[in-house]
């Protein structure tokens, strides 16, 4: 009898993550007869307060399914940076300790990855909020700029981050990781090569599914100016700024209104000036490949 295998997609989030998990993944696991978590949903289902409590409770699910010889897939962009809301490197070490103390050797670790300069601007058009005065020069800083007991789980440690050395550090201890890169999903060499998905005709159904996906939407320039007065009025309006916001949430505001309007201009992110090079960063990205093969 064969050994059941588990698959632990662990991030990037801003790599069709939703798509993948909402989608993508459950039909994988449908076409290879696997049984499928979804990290989020599993937390709200099971009311788990947080992403370590919620392996806790995972951990008697993937034991009752070894017992039973089932194969398990799990999906969880926020495993990959425990204790951080917008996946800054500070969290990776401690989290991959965390999944090397609670998870075996022989775990399916997948990563999917998308070019720094794009995902970047991708991570700081979506958490902007988290910025309120300082803009992307706030929200990327420096490790020798860290102040005293400041609250990082907001802010994106810019010199730490390291695809190479994030990918390294998971293979020191894990049999078999995966590396799948944003641009190619589309084509689905992932599913063939990882889950042995040799049938063409799913595989198109596959695409056709993800090429039909609904993409969230971060700030652009214009969206993100707004959105900062919008911050201004709820500060200084905020009984005013409630009764407008219950006609318009801000994100349908400026979403599926504005962003639908405005000329599309994106945030341009310039972190030279912390002598950070993106294009650095970026011809780092092409030198890895993706790996759909064991050790």
């Amino acid at each position: 009898m064969n050994k059941s295998k588990l698959f632990l997609h662990i991030g990037l989030g801003r790599t069709s993550s939703t798509t993948l998990q909402n989608k993508i993944f459950p039909r994988i696991a449908f076409i290879k007869d696997m049984d499928f978590i979804h990290g989020k949903s599993f937390r709200n289902r099971y009311q788990c307060a947080s992403e370590t409590e919620q392996i806790e409770k995972l951990k008697h699910i993937i034991k009752e399914k070894k017992n039973k010889n089932r194969d398990l897939f799990i999906s969880d962009e926020n495993l990959i940076a425990l204790y951080s809301d917008t996946w800054s490197p500070q969290s990776y070490e401690t989290s991959f300790e965390y999944l090397k103390e609670n998870f075996d050797k022989d775990t399916n670790i997948i990563i999917t990855i998308r070019k720094p300069s794009l995902w970047l601007r991708s991570v700081y058009s979506r958490f902007s909020d988290f910025s309120l005065n300082g803009g992307p020069k706030d929200f990327f800083i420096l490790s020798k700029d860290i102040a005293e007991k400041e609250d990082l789980t907001k802010k994106f440690i810019i010199d730490k981050f390291d695809l190479k050395s994030l990918i390294d550090l998971y293979k020191s201890y894990f049999d078999n990781v995966f590396i799948i890169k944003f641009e190619n999903l589309p084509s689905f060499e992932f599913a063939r090569k990882i889950f042995k998905i040799n049938d063409e005709k799913e595989i198109a159904e596959l695409q056709k599914i993800y090429m039909s996906r609904k993409t969230k939407i971060g700030l652009n320039f214009y969206t993100y100016k707004i959105n900062k007065l919008l911050e201004k009025l709820e500060q200084n309006f905020k009984f005013y700024f409630d009764k407008v916001m219950k006609i318009f949430t801000k994100d349908f505001l400026l979403n599926k209104i504005l962003y639908n309007i405005l000329p599309k201009k994106e945030i341009k992110l310039n972190l030279e000036q912390k002598n950070i090079s993106l294009k650095k960063m970026d011809d780092n990205y092409d030198s890895i490949e993706e790996k759909f093969d064991n050790k």
